[in-house]
């Protein structure tokens, strides 16, 4: 089974999209984070020796495929995986689809089966899903999407009715598409109300793509060796409503269209209605701004080299020598943050390195910090006075 690796510079925000994923397939498919840095004052960022390890735990020959979720998460990923063999490396793929949409699609996707080929294709389609939503168009035409292609013979069809109060959202979409697939015949889905076009009912991405809300009308029909099957087991899964309760306090009237509320700030704020009731809270609107980092330089490096050698002929233990060696590259790594990356696979990013580590330096920094936590016994240093 293909195994999931989420990369993000937050801890929270990866472990709360494991929660997501696992829910949706009852923990059938391993899924690992890579998120965060140890460092308690500035605990955000992504480290390249924890993305290799999660790949680790999760690797099997059916392949993994690694989520990320900004930029700079993609050089550390693109890091960890040169530190696999070169056999694994092969089984081991970088997704650009969306953090979330991309992530659910993917484990459904392996639940079931799917080859790590599969699994990418399902996680990049879910930008159809939203793109539906708002009215946009990413792809130009449909030559992306994958359709079941149905001979002269008329396929078998059911029509049925969604009483699901949120609709075909994530979780009973993951039901109508978990049992799809236990079928060998081709089984699409077509969102009747809207009048869609016929999708394929084993993709999570383009069954979600429909927009099917509440009280809409669903036709799902087959054709196969056991499209009979297939569509009474679909027909009972959704009398279950796929899995859900139908609550029964539903506050009437809900509005199809955006709520607008004029604020004192003389601005317009647009949301969508997902669930009945007011909430009264203040509002606050995300401005992106730069951590302040703080610069520490030395005018003399060698005369902070000599006080080092000088610690250690006064019987400064290996220990300490190495702890120093490890806030010194620490220092260097953090010094190269306000730097233009000219050489290495960093390079191309021209000026926006600016305000990201250095690779280089965050490997100097990461095996000597590795040697720091694994080291039990006294060894014997050969220091290099620096040119």
């Amino acid at each position: 089974m293909v195994g999931i690796v989420i990369v993000s510079h937050s801890k929270n925000l990866a472990l709360g999209l494991k929660e997501l994923a696992s829910q949706m397939v009852k923990g059938t498919v391993n899924i690992e984070i890579a998120a965060g840095i140890d460092d308690p004052e500035n605990p955000l960022g992504t480290d390249p020796m924890q993305i290799y390890h999660a790949i680790e735990r999760v690797y099997s020959d059916d392949g993994v495929v690694i989520f990320m979720d900004l930029g700079s998460a993609i050089l550390s990923a693109e890091m960890a995986i040169e530190f696999l063999s070169e056999a694994q490396q092969h089984h081991v793929k970088l997704s650009d689809a969306p953090l979330v949409e991309g992530v659910i699609s993917a484990v459904i996707q392996a639940s079931v089966g799917g080859t790590i080929e599969q699994v990418l294709r399902e996680a990049k389609a879910t930008l159809t899903a939203k793109s539906d939503a708002i009215k946009m168009t990413i792809f130009g035409d449909e030559s992306e999407m994958i359709y079941p292609v149905f001979s002269d013979d008329t396929p078998q069809e059911i029509l049925i009715s969604i009483s699901n109060l949120m609709g075909l959202h994530a979780r009973p979409a993951a039901k109508l598409v978990e049992m799809a697939c236990q079928f060998t015949s081709d089984i699409t889905v077509r969102n009747v109300t809207s009048n869609s076009i016929p999708v394929n009912a084993k993709s999570i991405s383009q069954v979600m793509a429909l927009g099917v809300r509440c009280h809409h009308q669903v036709s799902i029909a087959a054709r196969g060796v056991d499209a009979t099957e297939a569509l009474d087991a679909l027909q009972t899964l959704s009398l279950t409503n796929f899995g859900e309760s139908v609550q029964q306090n539903v506050v009437q009237n809900q509005p199809e269209k955006p709520i607008t509320y004029r604020g004192e700030l003389s601005h317009y704020y647009q949301g969508v209605s997902v669930s009945p009731g007011i909430a009264i809270a203040p509002l606050y609107q995300y401005q992106s701004n730069l951590m302040e980092v703080l610069e520490e330089y030395t005018e003399n490096p060698h005369q902070e080299w000599e006080k080092l050698q000088s610690a250690i002929e006064e019987g400064l233990t290996t220990e300490k020598a190495l702890e120093i060696a490890i806030n010194a590259a620490e220092l260097g790594m953090k010094n190269t943050i306000p730097l233009i990356a000219k050489k290495g696979r960093a390079s191309y990013l021209g000026e926006r390195s600016i305000n990201h580590q250095d690779p280089g330096a965050t490997s100097v920094y990461l095996l000597l910090l590795t040697l720091g936590q694994t080291l039990n016994v006294a060894t014997t240093m050969t220091l290099t006075t620096p040119q």
